[in-house]
């Protein structure tokens, strides 16, 4: 889900500003954009099914979480 700021379009790809890093067993997520993006407190990274805990469910334009925890 995305909150959208009442200024601003709706897009098309509204995940293009999700951004997903990985550098050794961290994995880093950025929103890049302006809306708030909602996600699910935890999530399966593929493709070795390893369940990370987000912690809170949404990131905030310029939220970054940086994840090193597997459940």
């Amino acid at each position: 889900m995305l909150i959208i700021p009442a200024d601003m379009s709706i897009s098309q790809s509204p995940w293009d500003a999700l951004m997903v890093k990985q550098q050794g067993n961290q994995l880093t997520l950025s929103n890049t954009g302006r809306p708030v993006i909602r996600l699910s407190r935890t999530f399966t990274a593929l493709p070795g099914n390893d369940i990370y805990n987000l912690g809170q469910f949404y990131l905030r334009p310029p939220d970054r979480h940086i994840l090193t925890q597997k459940i």
